[in-house]
Order: structure tokens, then sequence, then C-alpha cells
């Protein structure tokens, strides 16, 4: 039976209508929901999965360095290095325990091995020595200075 427009609907239309609408809504809410713990189901699998493979790297590795005349934590001869970047203010020659690493330069970085080193600067006005020690894996950065006739040494933190 069709209604006239000037006629309001039935309550009965009007609930139905709000019935199905409200079922609509659970459906998509509920898919919703469905598909957010399926997304954290998996990335918790993988995260645990991950997790495990790197304990079983760590067991492997300590089980290698435990095995090796190395000290503890050291895997390869590169990693018993620490890092140093030199600054001039000046374009100069730069020498690392005497033997010359570097000619007319401003920036350069390099990995020295753990121990006692020498950094010697030949800039314009100033000749600058300094001497340094490095264990392995830490960072420096050694700044010389020929305006201000100084150099700076700073460690650094978090150096790969």
């Amino acid at each position: 039976m069709a209604q006239n427009q000037d006629e309001p609907e039935s309550t009965k239309v009007v609930v139905m209508k709000m019935a199905r609408s409200r079922r609509r809504g659970m459906a998509v809410g509920g898919l919703a929901v469905a598909l957010v713990a399926t997304g954290i189901g998996i990335w918790a699998g993988t995260s645990a999965k991950s997790c495990m493979a790197s304990r079983a790297k760590g067991e492997a590795a300590a089980e290698a360095s435990a095995a090796s005349d190395q000290p503890p934590g050291v895997m390869d001869p590169e990693a018993a290095k620490a890092t140093v970047y030199v600054f001039l203010s000046v374009e100069g020659d730069l020498a690392i325990d005497g033997f010359p690493a570097a000619k007319a330069v401003t920036r350069f970085k390099t990995e020295v091995p753990a121990g006692d080193h020498t950094f010697r600067a030949e800039l314009k006005k100033n000749t600058f020595e300094q001497a340094l020690v490095a264990k392995a894996g830490e960072g420096f950065l050694v700044d010389f200075d020929d305006d201000r006739r100084a150099v700076s040494i700073k460690r650094l933190y978090n150096v790969k």
C-alpha cells in the first residue's frame, strides 16, 4: 500500500529502518574489531618469532666469543677499533702516529685500533700534537683550531 507524502511513516516502518541501520552498524563494527584483532595477532606472532631469532643469534655469538681468544664482546678485529673525526680550522696536513694520513684537508675520519695514538696537524700558523687513548668502540672528535691556538677533544657516544 502506497503512502501519501503528507502522511507520516508508521511507527513500525520507522522501527524496522532503525533496526536495519543498527544491524549494519554492528556488522561493520564487528568486522573492524576482527580486522584489528587479526592484525594484532599477526604482529604479535611476528614479534615473538623475531625475538626468538635474535635470542638464538645472541646465544650463538656468545658461544663463539667464549670459544675464541678475543675478549668478550669483540666479535671480529674490525669491532676492536675506535672512530676518530678530525677537524682542522684551516687546510693542513695530518699525521697519525708519525705516519702521514692526509694532506690539505679540513675534515678527516679514521678508525684506529685501541691503544695510544698521537695526532699531529701542521696548519698555516701552528703545528699541533695531541695524544689520545682510544678504546674499542669509542668515538672522538679532535678539533685543531689555528686561530685560537688550541686543540679540543670530545668523546662521542653512539658511534657506529
